[in-house]
C-alpha cells in the first residue's frame, strides 16, 4: 500500500524555519488534493491545529528548550513606544 507524506513548513518573521511531517496511511487522491489546496488561505497558509497536524513552532512546550540558556544572537531591543 502506498502512503502520503505532506511535509510542511513554519518559518517566523526573522525567516527562522522549522520543518514538519505526517504521513498518511494510504493514497491521496487528485480531487483530494484539489480540495486541500481550495482550503489554503491565500493558496498556501493553514493553522496546524485546525487541520489537526502538529504544530512546529521554533520555540514549544514541546520542544527541548531551556529558557536559561543564553541565546545564541543578542536580542534586538524593542523599540521605546511598544
Amino acid at each position: 500500500m502506498q502512503n502520503t507524506a505532506f511535509e510542511y513548513l513554519y518559518r517566523d518573521s526573522g525567516n527562522n524555519k522549522n520543518w514538519g511531517r505526517v504521513v498518511f496511511a494510504g493514497a491521496i487522491t487528485p480531487d483530494e488534493t484539489a480540495r486541500f489546496i481550495k482550503a489554503l488561505e491565500d493558496g498556501a497558509y493553514f493553522i496546524a491545529t485546525q487541520i489537526k497536524v502538529p504544530e512546529v513552532f521554533l520555540w514549544s512546550a514541546d520542544a527541548d528548550y531551556d529558557p536559561t540558556t543564553p541565546l545564541p544572537f543578542p536580542p534586538t531591543p524593542l523599540p521605546a513606544n511598544l
